[in-house]
């Protein structure tokens, strides 16, 4: 990813918004977790934990459990760092 790492990290942290907005589920789980792995990469840890926490929301409107959990996991190892 050449250019600009962080903008394109907040793109997808829009994109997983609007999908949760339009009741996408599972697109906007999937996208929230690009956003989180972007956001890791970049550094942002908060911003990263906050699309963890999103990606949950949504895994669990679309009836996934278990990937709902697994967000939450991962979120709760960031705050322990």
């Amino acid at each position: 990813m050449i250019g600009y790492p962080i903008a394109i990290a907040q793109i997808t942290d829009t994109r997983a918004m609007i999908e949760l907005k339009q009741k996408k589920f599972e697109a906007a789980a999937a996208t929230a977790e690009e956003a989180a792995r972007l956001y890791l990469e970049f550094g942002t840890a908060p911003d990263a934990l906050a699309m963890l926490e999103i990606a949950a929301e949504a895994w669990r409107k679309a009836g996934e459990d278990s990937r709902a959990r697994e967000c939450d996991s991962r979120a709760r190892e960031l705050t322990a760092v």
